[in-house]
């Protein structure tokens, strides 16, 4: 559905909501996180707050509501940023 050429804002909109600005790596996250007492708030693209904490042992990356994904494996440097791979 959200393929569909009526869809780009609906799609661009969630993209956004997933999207750290600038070139941000896991060791950049894990600072953040230890630098926050266990917890760091980003905003993204769409200027949504991102909160990332440690979970045994991952980091875990979680939207106002709660709902979150694990980083998992190893990053991905981009041309234009920083792909991290989650569960």
């Amino acid at each position: 559905r959200l393929r569909q050429p009526g869809s780009r804002a609906e799609l661009t909109g969630l993209l956004r909501r997933h999207i750290l600005p600038g070139t941000i790596t896991r060791a950049d996250l894990e600072r953040a996180v230890r630098s926050g007492g266990g917890k760091a708030s980003l905003a993204s693209m769409a200027g949504d707050p991102l909160t990332v904490s440690e979970e045994g042992g991952a980091l875990r990356i979680a939207d106002p509501a709660g709902a979150g994904a694990r980083l998992t494996g190893s990053e991905s440097l981009a041309g234009n940023g920083v792909v991290h791979r989650i569960d």
